[in-house]
């Protein structure tokens, strides 16, 4: 992935598409939990943000990860942006 003015993709922007990547498979039985992306890895899925940022910080301490709810919206959001960019 390339994004940003230095040609490279940021942590935050490879960690969102690791979850976008895996959100197809997590939807299945995780829709509605938190997942938590670190270093552009699914980590673990967790039944409340709390838990989620709680094992994040275990984790990563402050050197940053993604605690996201795991919604079909996203999925909906991401097929339309990529349709958006092929026209």
């Amino acid at each position: 992935m390339t994004i940003g003015i230095t040609g490279q993709a940021s942590a935050f922007e490879n960690d969102v598409a690791a979850y976008l990547q895996e959100l197809p498979k997590l939807l299945g039985t995780n829709e509605g939990k938190f997942a938590l992306i670190g270093h552009a890895h699914l980590e673990g899925v967790h039944d409340s943000q709390e838990q989620a940022m709680r094992e994040g910080y275990s984790l990563f301490g402050l050197g940053g990860f993604l605690v996201q709810k795991i919604a079909q919206s996203d999925l909906d959001m991401a097929v339309h942006w990529h349709q958006a960019c092929q026209s």
